[in-house]
């Protein structure tokens, strides 16, 4: 979870969702996250290539011809995971059938997993029951409360699509360690790798520590990249990855392996918006993503507080 310190990324959207012609905004009483709900880039959807903002609509129709669709997040934030499951949603509508792979799911049991083929041999009160045992899995898993992911799981099951594990512990080192090199990042975006990590830390890890992490990062990215890969095969129309932001990152998370291996995606990452920052570009960094999704801000402690506690320093200069 080396994102869960990150400049946050993520978004929301009401559970009656619907893709429609015109670039919208919600009202303050529709966002569940807190703080700038009147923004004026809130609610609207940036597309980076043609430097426009853009309908929900158009955004489906974009992404509905990459094989793979990453969905950038931040993991606590509910209205972001809303988001999520009506795109999912909305992609099932196009007839399209992608598995659902979510980063979370890496630990759980193969059971777990298999749990979801006899439901369409069943009724809806399966589906609950399915759901109530990835719920029951969840709570030790470490991952925020399961009720702000639950539209996931709910929106998935209930248009016929599955849910695939992120578990790629068969892959041998050789394979991480070959791909490593052979789809290495360029010596910038290593850098701006390891400066991301190093403020997402909040400047308290020692410098020989800093590219430890990246190299875990980076095998991360590998892994779910051939998770994708795998869902695919194996009867997915496409994938749809659940991940942080930075995983989803199209310079130098997963994209960039799924790149690697020939593979068509789109990112989109879903952006809290900055007081007194009102253009879009003031917002995004050249090449993390396809389209930009911007929301309000989710009311949080500020999570340097507690690492320059446990590591007893004070903020760097």
């Amino acid at each position: 979870m080396l994102n869960g310190f990150r400049k946050v990324r993520a978004a929301i959207f009401a559970s009656a969702f619907v893709f429609v012609a015109s670039t919208p905004t919600l009202s303050a009483d529709a966002w569940q996250s807190e703080v700038l709900r009147d923004h004026p880039l809130v609610g609207k959807i940036y597309d980076v290539s043609s430097a426009s903002f853009i309908s929900r609509k158009d955004l489906l129709g974009l992404i509905s011809t990459s094989r793979h669709v990453l969905l950038g997040e931040i993991h606590d934030n509910a209205d972001h995971h809303a988001l999520q499951a009506e795109i999912i949603e909305a992609l099932a509508e196009q007839k399209r059938r992608p598995r659902v792979v979510m980063e979370m799911l890496e630990k759980a049991p193969p059971t777990l997993i298999d749990s979801q083929n006899a439901i369409e041999r069943k009724d809806s009160s399966h589906t609950s029951h399915v759901i109530d045992n990835f719920r029951r899995w969840w709570t030790k898993s470490g991952w925020p409360d399961f009720e702000i992911y639950a539209p996931i799981f709910t929106k998935t099951l209930a248009s016929g699509l599955r849910l695939a594990t992120s578990n790629m512990q068969g892959t041998s080192s050789t394979t991480i360690e070959t791909l490593l090199t052979t789809a290495a990042l360029s010596r910038l975006h290593e850098e701006a790798l390891n400066e991301e990590l190093e403020i997402s830390h909040c400047g308290v890890l020692p410098d020989n520590v800093i590219p430890k992490i990246a190299v875990a990062q980076r095998k991360r990215d590998i892994k779910l990249a051939l998770a994708m890969r795998a869902a695919h095969a194996t009867g997915g129309d496409g994938t749809v990855l659940i991940a942080g932001s930075g995983h989803a990152r199209k310079d130098r998370g997963v994209p960039h392996y799924l790149e690697h291996f020939g593979e068509s995606s789109a990112t989109i990452n879903f952006r809290e918006v900055t007081e007194g920052k009102t253009e879009p570009l003031d917002l995004i960094e050249p090449g993390e993503a396809d389209y930009i999704w911007f929301t309000p801000r989710r009311k949080r402690e500020d999570p340097c507080i507690a690492l320059r506690k446990r590591f007893g320093k004070t903020k760097a200069n």
